[in-house]
């Protein structure tokens, strides 16, 4: 095991890959934007024999960019959990990573995954609801807290949060956090497609897309994106959200900001932007 330096100088991680000879890395998606914007990677991924990835959803593009960078010789592991699963629930197979491009894959051993509507009622391969597991390496409940724990764990089923489908050979997809869903007039819309379509935006390093209150619709979308704060960045993602996005996904304002609010292991933290929003508004 390598302690490497920390991931704000990414260019470094990089060189310590290659210097030590490391064979398994581990990273979450905000890791592999750094490493395929910001460094040399693609030139040199060094001794890696495999890459495993977890920390909320890679976006399909990101996915593709890593296969090619990495080559046939290493193997890529998608994966989804959570802390309340010890941490894994599914992993796509890397042999699968053509076949099932932006799926989190299926059940580890002895985990099992179903998809529920709004009142509990499981429903049929691809239809979109609920992310439910079940297994040994689900917990017993929240330290202290059996009001959380009741929330969260009912009939000895974990309710993750997550929105998603199963597909017909049981490859699970994820369409983004219940809590994050943003509804705007009659629709209800995965932040994470928004800023799938951002990120493919030359300039655009990282996005988010969040929910602003709205007299009329009830939520507007917002995007906060960093990289290039020049106005004709600002347009390529208006035209091209417009070119690749349905109207009403479509942000009706845009925000540039040096970086974005993550959590230590990664995780986008949309929820704080939203504050800040709110703060510049008022």
């Amino acid at each position: 095991v390598v302690l490497g330096p920390s991931m704000a100088y990414p260019q470094e991680v990089v060189n310590a890959l290659r210097a030590k000879q490391i064979t398994g890395f581990s990273g979450v998606p905000s890791t592999f934007v750094m490493f395929t914007q910001k460094t040399d990677w693609a030139d040199d991924p060094g001794a890696l024999r495999y890459v495993t990835q977890a920390g909320g959803a890679m976006g399909v593009e990101l996915t593709r960019q890593l296969m090619s960078m990495l080559g046939a010789e290493t193997r890529l592991y998608i994966m989804y959990g959570q802390t309340e699963a010890t941490a894994r629930l599914t992993f796509l197979p890397p042999e699968m990573l053509e076949q099932k491009l932006g799926s989190a894959g299926i059940p580890l051993p002895r985990v099992e995954l179903k998809i529920v509507d709004d009142h509990d009622r499981e429903l049929a391969a691809r239809e979109l609801g609920n992310v439910l597991a079940r297994g040994a390496n689900v917990m017993a409940g929240y330290w202290e807290d059996p009001i959380a724990t009741a929330t969260v764990l009912k009939d000895g089923w974990l309710h993750t949060g997550d929105r998603g489908y199963l597909d017909e050979n049981g490859y699970l997809y994820l369409q983004g956090r219940s809590s994050e869903m943003i509804k705007t007039g009659a629709h209800r819309v995965n932040p994470e497609e928004v800023e799938e379509v951002a990120c493919e935006v030359p300039g655009v390093t990282e996005a988010a897309a969040v929910g602003m209150p709205d007299e009329l619709l009830g939520q507007v979308i917002h995007l906060y994106f960093s990289g290039e704060n020049t106005e004709d960045t600002t347009k390529a993602l208006l035209s091209y959200c417009r070119e690749q996005l349905a109207l009403h996904k479509v942000p009706k304002a845009f925000h540039w900001r040096g970086s974005l609010p993550r959590t230590a292991s990664g995780k986008l933290q949309r929820y704080k932007l939203t504050l800040e929003d709110n703060e510049e508004s008022g």
